[in-house]
């Protein structure tokens, strides 16, 4: 390094490192991993190693696998500080033991393995307009990002430009790597590996036991002479240099956009509606043993759409509702079924389901049905007959009692009996209860859109707050947390705690939890480690919380924090 070098360094980068290097997340009182946001990354840009782990750049953000422990580790997205989770190149540096990776944003970069990120702008690297850092390597002294027209060599310690439009030094560069382009892909580095899980090898090409064909996106050899291998729309692949064999590794979601999260006994389902990616599916998630099982259109035998707006276990089966019908999944056959209207249904869009332990009711945007779970066809019922074809919102069933939300009510009926409670919005009184003068009929001012009970009292949520039904005194209350939870579109209720003391209220702007006892509000937005602010679901399973969000599954350490 020249002296002139060398003073610029010195000089000139603490002025610029306070001005232009963001630190994008702001929330020091969590830890980096009490946030984890699980999207699909079957999109591979570029491949490199560090001391422990194989990081994969990919669509949605850093995917980390452990060289000697052989499993995946937390994924670094915006929750970890992440600028963007579409990343063009990422590569870990040696020299510095600093982690970097480039985005449509700039140039990331993390000196605690991806826990805490800093950015270098696109303006402080002074790229044109549409210009993305595509390789990232370095030398002993240097750092040397490559896009579509320039090699950028600077400072690696804080990606500061040294000097634009340089050339590589003779120094040999150790580099992160890159997209595969044309001709590259018949390098025939691969043709001597044999491919297991399945999967067959076409150098090129992989083919995989469901039909799928994917394309080699990137290679990367490892210190070890091992090969990693990215690929675009399928799972990572590791191959053994000593055995000649290319296992396939998958992680993360069918589809990043998730409507639901359901619990079950190994773990989750997650799945939702993204009709603007062609990567769609419902997944069967078992964190404890990191198995992704991805059930996509196509793939499936008798699947007929996993665009899914709601779901719940009937008995041994799971029945999700999509908008082209019910697809049912029986784990011990390991097949779906798929239900549409010639079954009897009014609307192909499902909008809620629920199961009482005899029958499955099934909501839509044109009336609601009653349906045999062993039959799979509609059974006569009334309820739905007065119904008629108002919109259903919202079906819930709390162990007496089946809780209906319309667009103008809200039914209330008794299970076995005729006995119907119907409540209008806006004040109207009750229809089927005996006229009482101390009856205080509840103050449902809109349509009620999410329906959660504890073994006492049933919560419904709209967007005056919160309403609740005690149901041992048939009391209504309005909870309204002075005047906090008012205005906002709930989206789901969840309770949990002890005596179920805690209730969250996912609404379009984040969640909100209430202490039922005091009445004490927390709010958690994006801020806070959210990648989205619609929380459509959520599932509370011992010390973590999972959130359904359109910008992908949500893993939130809550008790470390909340109680």
């Amino acid at each position: 390094m020249s002296r002139t070098e060398i003073w610029l360094v010195c000089v000139l980068l603490p002025v610029l490192g306070y001005q232009t290097q963001l630190q994008a997340q702001t929330d020091i009182r969590y830890d980096p991993w009490d946030w984890v946001t699980y999207k699909n990354s079957q999109f591979v840009s570029s491949i490199t190693e560090g001391r422990e782990y194989i990081y994969f750049a990919t669509n949605g953000g850093i995917l980390r696998y452990q060289i000697f422990g052989k499993y995946w580790d937390y994924p670094i997205t915006r929750s970890q500080g992440l600028s963007d989770e579409d990343i063009d190149a990422v590569y870990y540096d040696f020299f510095t033991h600093t982690l970097w990776a480039s985005t449509s944003s700039g140039l990331n970069y993390s000196m605690e393995g991806g826990r805490r990120w800093e950015l270098v702008p696109n303006e402080t690297l002074a790229l044109r307009p549409g210009e993305r850092i595509l390789r990232i390597g370095s030398t002993s002294e240097y750092l040397w990002c490559l896009t579509s027209s320039q090699i950028l060599k600077m400072d690696h310690l804080s990606g500061y430009v040294i000097s634009p439009y340089a050339d590589v030094s003779n120094e040999d560069v150790r580099w992160g790597s890159a997209l595969l382009m044309g001709g590259e892909r018949s390098l025939g580095i691969l043709k001597d590996f044999s491919a297991t899980g399945g999967w067959i090898n076409n150098v090129d090409v992989l083919h995989g036991p469901q039909m799928e064909e994917v394309y080699v996106s990137t290679l990367y050899v490892d210190r070890f002479g091992d090969i990693w291998v990215g690929t675009w729309g399928g799972s990572v692949f590791f191959g053994d240099f000593q055995m000649r064999q290319l296992e396939p590794l998958s992680f993360g979601p069918a589809q990043t956009s998730s409507e639901i999260v359901l619990k079950t006994e190994q773990g989750i389902w997650m799945a939702g509606i993204d009709p603007s990616s062609r990567f769609s599916g419902i997944t069967r998630y078992e964190p404890n043993r990191g198995n992704w099982d991805l059930f996509r259109v196509g793939y499936e035998i008798t699947f007929g759409d996993d665009h899914v707006y709601c779901g719940t276990q009937v008995e041994n089966e799971w029945w999700f509702g999509t908008l082209n019908g019910i697809q049912i999944y029986t784990p011990n056959k390991d097949s779906w079924v798929s239900i549409s209207q010639s079954k009897g249904l009014p609307d192909n869009r499902i909008t809620s389901i629920a199961f009482d332990g005899n029958y499955v009711y099934v909501g839509t945007p044109t009336g609601i049905v009653r349906m045999s779970p062993v039959s799979k066809t509609r059974i006569s019922w009334k309820l739905a007959d007065r119904i008629h074809r108002q919109p259903v919102y919202s079906i819930h069933w709390d162990g007496r009692h089946l809780w209906i939300s319309t667009d103008i009510n809200l039914w209330q009926w008794q299970v076995g009996t005729d006995l119907v409670h119907h409540y209008g919005i806006f004040g109207n009184s009750p229809e089927g209860t005996v006229p009482n003068p101390e009856y205080k009929p509840p103050d449902i001012m809109a349509p009620v859109t999410a329906i959660v009970s504890s073994d006492s009292v049933v919560y419904f949520g709209d967007e005056f707050g919160i309403l609740s039904y005690h149901r041992n005194r048939g009391e209504w209350i309005r909870l309204t947390g002075e005047s906090r939870l008012i205005g906002y579109q709930v989206l789901s209720l969840t309770l949990s705690g002890e005596n179920d003391s805690s209730l969250w209220m996912g609404t379009s702007k984040g969640v909100f939890i209430v202490n039922l006892n005091d009445g004490y509000i927390r709010h958690l937005t994006k801020e806070d480690g959210l990648p989205s602010n619609a929380i459509r679901s959520s599932v509370i399973d011992g010390d973590i919380v999972w959130f359904g969000t359109p910008e992908g599954l949500v893993r939130f350490n809550w008790k470390r924090h909340l109680e």
